[in-house]
């Protein structure tokens, strides 16, 4: 077994495809990210005799490429980066952690004090840290948020369970309730969530919240 084997066996045991074929929770795909990431740090890829090379894990003495450190091997961008930016990386814990903002944009105290984003830290400087407290400050948030289950997250989990007339009936009470046609409402979710930072959890609570205070 070669080194960069073993390297691969350690902290990238189950490929990304695999893993988000078992439906994993937020938490389980932090902490495969994070084991991933562990990995990446200059003393751990010193002793497996491996490099960096631009984005990729290379082999020190061949430079064969080892792994490549993108969207497709982070569970999270497989399931959360919608591939419109418009929908960039919502819902994703990590970037709700950061107050909304992704991996790769910078947060309001980034630019302040010059810092790069986690992605850009890694893809420019190679260094894994700042991902990596990101990644562990994700998982805090997410462990914190399902020690409760709040009002908010029970709405859309009975949402979830709906069948489709139900759904379509209660979409159109919502449209009739906030007066809008179908594009307009939608429009101003998408309004909510990028001009205010909003949530989408919390652009559905405040459209739900319209609709348990009316009568349809």
């Amino acid at each position: 077994m070669t080194r960069a084997t073993q390297w691969i066996d350690k902290h990238y045991p189950v490929t990304t495809v695999s893993f988000v074929a078992s439906k994993p929770s937020d938490a389980e795909m932090i902490k495969h990210a994070l084991l991933k990431w562990s990995g990446l740090t200059r003393d751990v890829l010193d002793r497996y005799g491996l490099d960096l090379d631009e984005t990729h894990v290379v082999e020190n003495r061949s430079r064969d490429r080892v792994l490549g450190i993108d969207s497709r091997t982070c569970a999270l961008c497989q399931v959360y980066w919608k591939g419109d930016l418009k929908k960039h990386c919502i819902g994703c814990p990590l970037a709700l952690s950061r107050g909304g903002v992704p991996c790769d944009h910078r947060t309001d105290r980034e630019m302040v004090t010059g810092s790069k984003s986690p992605w850009s830290a890694f893809a420019y400087q190679h260094d894994p840290h700042p991902m990596i407290d990101a990644l562990n400050n994700a998982l805090k948030f997410v462990e914190t948020q399902g020690e409760t289950l709040s009002s908010k997250d029970k709405k859309l989990k009975e949402i979830k369970g709906l069948d489709n007339l139900a759904l379509v009936e209660l979409y159109a009470c919502l449209v009739k309730v906030a007066h809008y046609d179908i594009g307009a409402g939608t429009s101003e979710a998408e309004h909510l969530y990028h001009d205010y930072n909003i949530s989408p959890d919390d652009v559905a609570d405040i459209l739900l919240e319209r609709l348990g205070n009316t009568k349809c």
